[in-house]
């Protein structure tokens, strides 16, 4: 029956989920709610026209392990209830089956192009997160109460950060300026090295939120098993987003962040788009309503978490024109 599961979701995936792709164009406004509309648009178009820059960035995170989303598909993962191929050396047609299904949804990501795009996200993320670590460590006091509480929850103390900034002092270097650590190349200390590890994972985190990849805590525990993975397939994304997409962009807008309200904009302009592409890409004639139209910017944002998934099915009990306000990803077009 756990085979039977993994095998059903696979299909589901491959089956549904193949305008993936342009359906996260809105990561690009996820990144801006965290590093501001000027640092990811110099990180972006360095990450996309400068070749050398390109170069060192994908060698940087392939050494702290940020870019791997070619090998293991964690979105994909948490994106489908996908898991992993536990069926190992054993033979069978069950076991066979379920490897061949494994690694169809592995190359139809990789066909999608979504592996490629995470991988994207997973780079600019890791320079932008080494620059914004950097210049936290570099001048502490001009740190806003925003900034020092992003700093803080990458788990590095004032003594790490003080160790960052002298080893980037004597080994980090500049290009236009953005900030990069070279971890490669700090003292070979101890105590250095732990620092050089924390500020790596700090970095390979970022990654994660950034393509809002599960996490432990992120789900209710019977999200665990096998039956609820298959009976609630494509609800995992939308909970874990809850924790690592709205929470910190509506604590950002609180305290008055330009950046988060930078990003929350460009996150509903690029859902939008979404929209209007996909239904391009189909043959249908984009919306024109402006309701609608805010309706799929708020949907495809990605900012309402699983809220649709509450919300869609109470409107069966109410009035027009509450009725027909739905938002699910997946209504009849």
């Amino acid at each position: 029956w756990v085979r039977t599961g993994r095998i059903l979701r696979s299909f589901n995936y491959g089956r549904m989920l193949g305008m993936q792709t342009v359906s996260s164009l809105a990561d690009i406004g996820h990144v801006v709610s965290k590093y501001g509309l000027i640092n990811t648009g110099k990180a972006l178009a360095k990450f996309t026209f400068n070749l050398s820059h390109n170069k060192l960035t994908r060698a940087d995170s392939k050494r702290m392990h940020v870019a791997v989303e070619w090998m293991l598909d964690t979105r994909a993962k948490t994106l489908a209830d996908i898991s992993e191929d536990l069926s190992g050396g054993q033979r069978g047609f069950a076991a066979n089956l379920e490897r061949i299904s494994q690694r169809a949804t592995q190359q139809y990501t990789r066909l999608t192009l979504m592996s490629s795009w995470n991988s994207m996200i997973r780079n600019i993320t890791s320079v932008l997160e080494q620059d914004s670590i950097i210049r936290g460590a570099m001048n502490p006091s001009k740190l806003s109460k925003v900034q020092r509480a992003k700093l803080a929850h990458t788990g590095l103390s004032d003594s790490d950060l003080k160790v960052i900034a002298e080893q980037f002092a004597k080994h980090g270097d500049t290009e236009d300026d953005v900030f990069r650590a070279a971890t490669e190349l700090w003292d070979k200390s101890k105590e250095v090295q732990d620092v050089a590890r924390k500020f790596e994972s700090a970095i390979m985190e970022a990654g994660n939120v950034m393509t809002i990849s599960r996490g432990a805590g992120d789900t209710a525990l019977l999200m665990d098993s096998e039956l609820v993975k298959t009976l609630l397939q494509f609800k995992t994304f939308g909970m874990v987003s809850v924790n690592r997409l709205m929470i910190p962009v509506a604590q950002g807008i609180a305290h008055g962040d330009m950046a988060a309200a930078n990003g929350l904009g460009i996150m509903l302009a690029l859902g939008a788009l979404s929209q209007n592409m996909k239904d391009r890409i189909a043959g249908r004639e984009p919306e024109t309503d402006p309701v609608k139209i805010v309706g799929d910017a708020l949907t495809w944002s990605g900012a309402l978490g699983y809220f649709p998934d509450v919300w869609d099915p109470m409107t069966t009990f109410l009035p027009d024109p509450l009725r027909s306000m739905r938002f699910s990803r997946f209504k009849d077009n």
